[in-house]
C-alpha cells in the first residue's frame, strides 16, 4: 500500500489538484467555458469575501491522488450570516480507489471545519460513494424541501405576462448599489445563500466560470428583481431568479425573458429548479417552466450553529430559496 500523506491545501497546489480532477472525471471542467481549465479552477475556488475555497488533500509523495475541495460560503438563516461548506469536486484517483481514502480525509478535515463552520451544506450527490460516505456520518440529512425540476421547449413559449412600469435591461455586471436590494428580497426566505455584488459578479460576469446573462428588473432607477441566465452541454438555465417580496409579477417577467433570450439564442430545451413550495412556482409556470418528472435534493449537516437554528429546514412548508446556480452543475 503505498505512503499516503494528508493535509490542507496550500498555494501551488492547483496544478495538481487540476491533474486529479481531469483523470478523475470524464470531463473537467464539467461547465461550458472557454477558458483554459487552471484558469477555471483559479476562478472556482478564488477568495471573493463571501466565498472562499479550502479542500483537504491527499498526496502520494508529491503526487495528488485525492481531494476534498470545499467552498465555504455565507448563508442567511432568518436574516442572521452563519458560514457552511459545500463539498465540490470531491476526487480520489481511480489507482487508490478501495483503500477508504476520503474517510481519512475526512477523519483530517472534520476536526478543523467543526469548529470553524456553522453548518455542511450541499446537493444530494447521487454518486455510490458519496451516499455510502453519508450513511457512514450519520450527523448528515436530507432536507425536507426537494427541488423541482422545471422545464421549458422555448419554441412553444405563452404570451409573455405585463408587469406594467417594469424594464428589464442586460448588465455587464452590477455594483454595490444592488447590495440592498438583495437583502431585501432575501428577507422572506429563512435559509438563503448570501447574493450581493461581489458574488452576482463571480457568478455570472467573470468568463473563468462561464459567464451568463444578468437582467435587471427595475421601476425607474429602483431594482424590482434579478434574473441570471446561462449555458451549459446545450440547455439553458435560469440559474436564479430574486424579486422583492410581493413582486411576482416581476418575476414572472424576468423569467419570460430569460426564456425569450434563450429561445432567441437558438436554445430549445430550458430548465430552471425550485424547492417544491416557492412563491414564485406559479410566476414562472405562466411564463413556459412546467414540472418535470425529476426531483433534486439537498443534504445538511449542523455543527456550530446555534442550537434549533437550522430546525426548521425539516418543515417542508418553511421559505428557502435554493436554485441551480447553488450547485457546480452549471
Amino acid at each position: 500500500m503505498p505512503e499516503i500523506s494528508i493535509r490542507w491545501s496550500r498555494a501551488g497546489d492547483e496544478p495538481g489538484l487540476l491533474r486529479l480532477l481531469q483523470d478523475t472525471y470524464e470531463r473537467w471542467p464539467r461547465v461550458d467555458t472557454a477558458a483554459a481549465p487552471l484558469d477555471h479552477l483559479l476562478w472556482k475556488y478564488d477568495d471573493i469575501g463571501v466565498q472562499t475555497g479550502r479542500h483537504t488533500i491527499a498526496l502520494d509523495g508529491e503526487r495528488i491522488v485525492g481531494a476534498i475541495p470545499l467552498l465555504i460560503r455565507t448563508f442567511l438563516i432568518d436574516s442572521r450570516p452563519l458560514r457552511a461548506a459545500t463539498a465540490s469536486d470531491v476526487a480520489v484517483h481511480p489507482d487508490y480507489r478501495g483503500v477508504n481514502l476520503y474517510m481519512d480525509m475526512q477523519a483530517v478535515a472534520r476536526p478543523t471545519f467543526r469548529n470553524s463552520l456553522d453548518f455542511n451544506f450541499g446537493y444530494e450527490a447521487p454518486h455510490p460513494a458519496m451516499v455510502r460516505g453519508r450513511q457512514k456520518m450519520d450527523r448528515w440529512h436530507v432536507m425536507a424541501h426537494r427541488l423541482a425540476v422545471l422545464a421549458a421547449n422555448t419554441t412553444r413559449l405563452p404570451p409573455r405576462a405585463a408587469a406594467p412600469g417594469v424594464t428589464i435591461d442586460v448588465v455587464e455586471r452590477v455594483d454595490a448599489s444592488i447590495d440592498a436590494f438583495c437583502i431585501e428580497a432575501m428577507r422572506p426566505f429563512r435559509l438563503v445563500a448570501l447574493r450581493d455584488h461581489r458574488y452576482l459578479n463571480w457568478r455570472y460576469a467573470d468568463p473563468r466560470g462561464g459567464g451568463g446573462t444578468m437582467l435587471l428588473a427595475r421601476c425607474g432607477e429602483d431594482v424590482l428583481g434579478f434574473a441570471a441566465l446561462r449555458v451549459s452541454n446545450g440547455t439553458a438555465y435560469l440559474a436564479d431568479l430574486l424579486v422583492l417580496p410581493g413582486r411576482n409579477d416581476v418575476a414572472g417577467a424576468l423569467a419570460g425573458e430569460a426564456l425569450e433570450r434563450a429561445r432567441a439564442a437558438g436554445f430549445e430545451r430550458a430548465r430552471c429548479w425550485l424547492p417544491e413550495r416557492h412563491p414564485f412556482r406559479e410566476a414562472v409556470a405562466g411564463a413556459g417552466l412546467s414540472r418535470a418528472k425529476e426531483q433534486r435534493g439537498f443534504t445538511y449537516e449542523v455543527l456550530r450553529a446555534p442550537k434549533g437554528s437550522l430546525d426548521f429546514i425539516d418543515d417542508p412548508e418553511a421559505a428557502v430559496h435554493v436554485t441551480i446556480a447553488d450547485t457546480d452543475l452549471i
